[in-house]
């Protein structure tokens, strides 16, 4: 385990903000280039290597910002407010009858030189991406997942120490081993024997961790898409995550051990592992599109492994969107893969800066998947227009 996730255990999540600004505070007493990087990308804000940091800034009675960054000949008025949420939340009320963003929002209003940067391990509401959009190109949202590319390129020890942090607590996109995923999907939809697969006891353990990073990394990518579906009435949650195994078999030999177990009146079969050829894994998000009663109640999108039973390691790898519904229509028109050694690539080679790579091809299937759906007249027309809207948010 990270150190600071050692010593983050020892606060609860109201201190989470503060305790991740304090981290902040000395990586930039260490390598301040980072944070003026990421000040300069996210809010076109030039720092001058003579700014000042404050901690636990008083901009309104009752409330503290995280960090306040001052320039040198300002004393009373910051030019970047932070508010850093790890699991609480921005919605809370206090003395001012008003939520802490809108108090912030207020702020930098009545102070035209004041913006305001906001980091979070998840994703914003869409009453608070509304109320942060006030602020025009003087309020941003950033994850903390997001501070990756600016920690790895520093020298700073905090700063590789404060990385370790964020990807030990799954908010920063994970390195893949490919060989470590295949020897783990291996075990699930092929043959035992056969297949020139001989495990350690390390890659056993190395396969689970391998997993675990790909589903972590369909969530922060999620992340990026699920605020597309805000806009639909009466959805405004985080997608739902979710893998499924589906193992093919030997028709042949599924239809003996079917025979004989019909023949011994014996209502469970065991499928003997020699008899699986294969199969694929879905690793996948959901989002609600409508409400029920309409059947058409939400649209996948995700990895697809197809794994095969020879010598060859090969994991095939596509990315998938799809309309899931229990309506007896063919859903697979609504379909859209895509398969391309550039995805490959992205997902196993590039490692952990290419999230904004990733969710551009996510949108585009999405996109396809949403147009078939509408052009073949497959969903109602109030659904058909909440779509429209889906589609428009996912192109800007």
């Amino acid at each position: 385990m990270a150190f600071f996730s050692e010593v983050k255990r020892w606060l609860s999540a109201d201190f989470g903000g503060r305790y991740i600004g304090k981290i902040i505070l000395e990586w930039v007493k260490d390598d301040n280039a980072g944070f003026k990087e990421l000040i300069r990308n996210e809010l076109n804000i030039n720092l001058s290597s003579d700014y000042r940091i404050e901690e636990e800034f008083v901009y309104k009675k009752s409330r503290r910002a995280d960090l306040a960054v001052f320039r040198k000949d300002q004393d009373t008025v910051p030019v970047v407010l932070i508010e850093i949420k790890w699991d609480d939340s921005l919605t809370e009320v206090k003395e001012t009858g008003k939520t802490q963003l809108k108090d912030y929002v207020e702020y930098c209003l009545q102070h035209n030189d004041c913006c305001l940067l906001v980091l979070t391990k998840d994703s914003l509401s869409k009453k608070e991406l509304v109320e942060l959009k006030k602020l025009g190109m003087g309020g941003k949202h950033c994850y903390l997942g997001g501070l990756s590319a600016h920690l790895e390129n520093s020298q700073s020890i905090v700063a590789k120490m404060f990385l370790d942090y964020l990807q030990d607590k799954g908010v920063v996109m994970n390195n893949i081993d490919q060989e470590g995923l295949f020897k783990f999907f291996h075990r699930f939809v092929n043959p035992y024997t056969g297949s020139n697969h001989k495990i350690s006891e390390n890659q056993l353990s190395n396969g689970p961790e391998q997993f675990r990073n790909m589903l972590s990394n369909m969530r922060l990518i999620a992340q990026d898409i699920s605020s597309a579906f805000f806009e639909i009435k009466g959805i405004n949650r985080k997608a739902t995550i979710d893998f499924t195994f589906n193992p093919y078999f030997s028709q042949k030999k599924l239809t003996k051990v079917l025979k004989d177990a019909k023949e011994i009146e014996d209502d469970k079969v065991v499928l003997h592992p020699l008899a699986r050829t294969g199969g694929e894994i879905f690793i996948h998000a959901s989002e609600n599109i409508c409400k029920a009663p309409d059947p058409w109640t939400r649209i996948q999108y995700g990895f697809l492994f197809s794994v095969k039973p020879d010598k060859k390691h090969n994991l095939d790898l596509s990315v998938y969107s799809g309309f899931n519904t229990d309506r007896e229509i063919d859903w697979v028109e609504t379909e859209s893969v895509k398969c391309s050694q550039k995805i490959k690539k992205l997902v196993f080679v590039e490692g952990s800066n290419n999230k904004s790579q990733l969710v551009s091809v996510f949108k585009n299937v999405i996109c396809e998947s949403i147009e078939n759906a509408i052009n073949k007249k497959l969903v109602s027309p109030a659904v058909s227009r909440d779509l429209k809207v889906v589609l428009k948010n996912l192109s800007n």
